[in-house]
């Protein structure tokens, strides 16, 4: 674009070399606003994990400090901070965000939860399956933010 605009200038059209311009600035903003878009709705559908987890017996800890093996407590309302398997209890977990399933899910001893979905009743005690960094939470994340400075053929 540089080229294009130096050239009509040197061609003494300096009208043309402003069009040139103004379209490439266009062309930013107009990235720059999908971008934020994108950004808006993806912020919108991935719930924001806690930052402390609830422990039996009434503890609490920092969702940083939870290692593989740590059982935590979920009850309605609390965002899954970490995947892993149920211990105990019975709960409907809401899902929809990460696997587009409508209905709650049932999970009861020995089944799987995913981090970011949301207990809409009941109780559970999950023992953590994964680091914490390492969950589905983090996952998305993390494919986002690569997403985001991946540069397509066009513009490489």
């Amino acid at each position: 674009m540089a080229i294009a605009m130096l050239g009509a200038l040197v061609q003494g059209e300096p009208i043309e070399a402003a069009n040139v311009g103004a379209l490439v600035t266009l062309m930013d903003l107009v990235k720059i606003f999908a971008l934020e878009a994108v950004e808006r709705k993806l912020r919108g559908s991935v719930v924001e994990a806690p930052h402390m987890v609830d422990l039996p017996g009434g503890d609490k800890k920092l969702l940083t400090e939870l290692s593989v093996g740590d059982v935590y407590v979920l009850r309605v309302g609390d965002v899954v901070p970490a995947d892993g398997t149920v211990v105990s209890g019975t709960a409907a977990l809401d899902e929809s965000r990460i696997t587009g399933e409508a209905m709650p899910q049932d999970k009861r001893k020995g089944g799987q939860v995913l981090s970011g979905s949301i207990v809409s009743m009941g109780f559970l005690q999950v023992r953590t399956e994964v680091p914490v960094a390492a969950s589905f939470h983090a996952k998305v994340g993390d494919a986002v933010a690569e997403a985001k400075s991946t540069l397509s053929d066009t513009e490489a």
